[in-house]
Order: C-alpha cells, then sequence, then structure tokens
C-alpha cells in the first residue's frame, strides 16, 4: 500500500474530531509535518473549538523543510472545550501532514541535568560558543 501525505494550500483547514476523550491528564497534539516551499512566515495555526463554537488559537507550528514529528500541549485549553475535542489546523501556506493523533497518558516523570555548554563551532562561521551563550543568557562562568 502506498502511503502519500496530505498536501494543504494557504487558506485550506481541517477539521479534526476525537470525540469524548479523558483528558483528565492532559492532551498533546502529535503531528509529522513537512513544508513544500520556504516562504517568509510559514505556519499552521492550531485551533481548538470552544464551548461557546468558537476558534481558539492554542498555538502556531512551522513545519521544517523536511519530515519533523510535533508535540503542542493542549492541556491549559481544555477548560474551554465543550464534550468532544474538535482541532481546526489552519494552513498560511502549503505544507504536508501524514500523521495526526492525541496523546492523553500522563506525563512520564523526567529529570534534567544542565551541565556547561564547552564549545560550539559551525561549519562555515567557525566558533559561536560566546554567540550562544549570550543568545541563552547563561555566561561561561
Amino acid at each position: 500500500m502506498t502511503h502519500f501525505p496530505y498536501v494543504g494550500q494557504a487558506g485550506d483547514y481541517i477539521i479534526l474530531d476525537f470525540g469524548c476523550l479523558d483528558t483528565s491528564n492532559g492532551a498533546k497534539l502529535i503531528l509529522r509535518t513537512d513544508k513544500v516551499i520556504v516562504p517568509k512566515t510559514p505556519c499552521i495555526k492550531i485551533q481548538i473549538l470552544s464551548k461557546t463554537g468558537d476558534w481558539i488559537e492554542v498555538g502556531t507550528l512551522i513545519p521544517r523543510v523536511y519530515w519533523s514529528t510535533d508535540i503542542i500541549d493542549l492541556t491549559p485549553y481544555l477548560l474551554n472545550v465543550g464534550g468532544s475535542l474538535k482541532i481546526r489546523l489552519y494552513f498560511t501556506h502549503i505544507h504536508k501532514i501524514d500523521y495526526v493523533a492525541v496523546n492523553t497518558t500522563q506525563q512520564a516523570q523526567i529529570q534534567i541535568v544542565h551541565s556547561q555548554l564547552i564549545s560550539a563551532i559551525h561549519s562555515k562561521e567557525g566558533i559561536i560558543t560566546l554567540k550562544l551563550l549570550y543568545q541563552d543568557k547563561n555566561m561561561l562562568n
């Protein structure tokens, strides 16, 4: 079976109806996307249908040039949803989607270990360590 992704044009939208889900552990939208052309401000606007019937923008996804998986946390917006979870993906340019899902499982406990950046070398610009540390407002000690 050959699989072809959906290709959306500027102004297109897809309405996804996930029905009534147990979102007591939250909900995360998972998408695998790609963009066809590299415009100035390419994005897919993520919107959910509120209790009042209005589409509320909850995030903006900027697809990469090559396929990538993106996760958008919908949890902060679930109180505005009445009954079923309906999501609209609004295309501002040509984009491809080949996978969409909602994950309602509990977030795993993770441990974050911070470490100090020792060096960063760009293929054309050379050493960019200080540039990265400055942008992160995390200067070397």
